[in-house]
């Protein structure tokens, strides 16, 4: 089995964690946005390259032998040593010895060389997905943005148009995470914090930045219908924006 780069780039969104890979000994899933936010110089900031060696039906030594490699470490903490104390006793490869653990452990910042030279194909993989993913992150912005410059006449509208005519204090109080949430419900078919628990997304990052493209299209458009049914067609209650929504 050729080894390839499996994630979709339609599941990726602004703030995408897991990259997963088919080896011919089965799926390896990497949590590279985590490996490479762990400090520095702790030990959770390494990955077993023996093992997933092992996976590609390859040795280490095999994939590292060569002068480039060692050319491309040297060079990698030349260049982390340049940019702070931080970096200066850093060392990118270490040895372990034990019973569950052994094997040899490279640095996050070595991941993406160690991944290119597991195989040609997987390298070329490599290339190809990063090139979609530059232009699909780029595209994601730009939806994102999207939902923002349409949330601003929508919120001009609910300002002007839709708090005036509600009846009740709280109606009014809590008009705009009310419609907020009912837009979230139509297309994620629960309230933002659910979703947030139960995909097991960040909490400290806004929802919009994790969503697919998919789904922020659908809210680019439901911002657009709501500000259209309140502003040109004048809804103001809330049951029958619901249905027509």
């Amino acid at each position: 089995m050729d080894s390839i780069i499996t994630t979709n780039l339609k599941d990726i969104t602004l703030s995408s964690q897991f990259l997963t890979l088919k080896t011919p000994n089965g799926e390896a899933e990497i949590d590279i946005k985590k490996l490479l936010k762990e400090p520095i110089g702790s030990d959770t900031a390494f990955f077993n390259a023996t093992q997933i060696a092992k996976m590609f039906d390859k040795k280490f030594a095999q994939i590292t032998r060569d002068k480039s490699w060692t050319e491309y470490v040297d060079i990698m903490e030349e260049t982390l040593k340049s940019k702070g104390a931080e970096f200066a006793h850093l060392k990118l490869i270490k040895t372990v010895r034990g019973k569950y653990h052994s094997g040899t452990w490279l640095h996050s910042k070595l991941i993406i060389e160690f991944l290119r030279r597991l195989d040609i194909r997987f390298a070329v993989s490599m290339d190809l997905f990063i090139q979609d993913l530059i232009t699909h992150s780029n595209e994601l912005k730009i939806d994102r943005n999207n939902t923002k410059i349409l949330f601003e006449p929508l919120t001009e509208t609910i300002r002007d148009i839709y708090i005036p005519n509600q009846l009740s204090d709280n109606s009014k109080k809590f008009a705009y995470s009310t419609l907020s949430n009912l837009i979230n419900m139509k297309v994620l078919g629960c309230s933002a914090k659910k979703y947030i628990k139960d995909n097991d997304l960040l909490e400290d990052v806004p929802l919009r930045d994790q969503l697919s493209k998919d789904k922020l299209k659908q809210i680019e458009k439901l911002e657009e219908d709501l500000n259209g049914y309140i502003k040109y067609g004048g809804m103001v209650d809330y049951e029958k924006l619901k249905e027509v929504l």
